[in-house]
Parts: C-alpha cells; structure tokens; sequence
C-alpha cells in the first residue's frame, strides 16, 4: 500500500488543491490511501476558536467565520456552480455543528 499525506501548505488554497488532485489522479498504484490536512492556518484557527471560547471571548465567532470564508471561497474556487449547492450546505452543517461544540 502507498499513503499519500499532503499538510495544510499542500491545501492551502483552490491553487494548491489543483496541484495535490493531479498527484493523486496521476498515482498508478493500485492501493493507495491519502490523507489530507485541513486547510493552510485552519488548524490553527481552530485553536484560537477554541481559547477564545474556553475564556468565553464571544469574539471565536469572528474566527469561526474566518474558518467558514476560507471553505466556502475555495469551494466556489474549485466546483462548478451546480456542485457546489451541496457542498457548501455540508460546509455550514458542520461550522453549525462546531460552533454548538465550542459554546
């Protein structure tokens, strides 16, 4: 088996997304797992989420929508408009369900 692992720098943007898809759609191995980091500074944002929170900083809801702006300006950056309905509805499920854990 061949894994694959592309890091936030890898998925950083739309750009590098593009880059990472080749790669794995060039792969010619016939077991092949990939692991994908979250996006480029996501995890780090989910960090400062969740201080904020655990000191109740109201101010992780602007961080959780700089989390929500980075998913959804890639999203439209990488799927044409007939795709990206739900993908951007998964998106704000799951920043809905975060933002339930982190309050």
């Amino acid at each position: 088996m061949k894994v694959l692992k592309f890091g936030g720098t890898s998925v950083a943007n739309a750009e590098n997304i593009k880059k990472v898809s080749k790669i794995v759609s060039d792969e010619t191995s016939e077991h092949v797992a990939v692991v994908v980091s979250a996006l480029g500074g996501v995890t780090d944002l989910l960090l400062q989420a969740l201080e904020l929170a655990s000191i109740k900083d109201i101010s992780y809801e602007k961080t959780l929508e700089k989390i929500e702006d980075r998913h959804i300006t890639t999203t439209k950056e990488l799927f044409p408009i007939q795709e990206q309905s739900a993908i951007l509805s998964h998106i704000k499920s799951s920043l809905n369900e975060l933002e339930t854990l982190i309050q």
